[in-house]
């Protein structure tokens, strides 16, 4: 008669449990191992995109500071010179502003990039000879050529110089590059929300 190594079971029996038992514990604990991973993963991209997100809402905020400040430089020695003052009480602080742009524009164009596409980007300021064209495409270059309007405009002082003329038609290229400055932060602000109502409606579907 066969020996029982546990009350109705047989050592054959006892033998067949235990390595079931290992089995599932083997199993279960990789299956464990292996939700955990995803689960940090998910959490990580998930983190990832947030600040992604976070970065490019600031990137909106820098591009529109930027344009508004050289803007309103601009428009401050056009005031002057409606009043009939010097420019040359403003031109440092108009300078200054054309410094900042100068020294920011190019960093700025590499993360419109990121955020959308080099053609979104080129809007802003592209590398092709944009100066050359009779109108611009690209913002940066709209405003080199309302600074070399104003550097005409601030020796404009001579009977032959028609100043209200020159101020129109600089008038009438700061309202262009306004309405396509609006155009652009609208196109990144789309992008931007699409982004994040992705993320909010399908996290796990948008992080796949």
């Amino acid at each position: 008669m066969e020996k029982k190594w546990w009350p109705l079971l047989s050592k054959e029996e006892l033998s067949k449990i235990l390595i079931s038992f290992i089995f599932i514990a083997v199993i279960g604990g990789y299956l464990n191992y292996s939700f955990q991973r995803q689960t940090w993963e998910r959490q990580v991209n998930y983190e990832l995109l947030k600040n992604e997100l976070a970065d490019e809402k600031n990137t909106v905020s820098e591009l529109t500071s930027l344009v508004e400040e050289r803007l309103y430089a601009t428009k401050q020695l056009i005031w002057a010179s409606k009043d009939g003052k010097s420019l040359e009480n403003y031109w440092h602080v108009y300078m200054e502003a054309v410094n900042k742009w100068n020294i920011n524009n190019k960093l700025l164009q590499t993360k419109l990039v990121q955020i959308s596409d080099y053609e979104t980007a080129a809007q802003f300021l592209t590398y092709e000879d944009d100066l050359n064209n009779t109108e611009p495409s690209s913002i940066h270059y709209k405003f080199y050529k309302i600074h070399e309007d104003l550097l005409f405009l601030k020796k404009c002082y001579h009977p032959t110089c028609n100043k209200e003329k020159e101020i129109k038609n600089l008038e009438e290229k700061i309202n262009t590059l306004t309405e396509q400055e609006t155009n652009l932060i609208v196109k990144l602000n789309e992008v931007t929300i699409k982004k994040y109502n992705n993320l909010k409606l399908n996290p796990f579907d948008y992080l796949k």
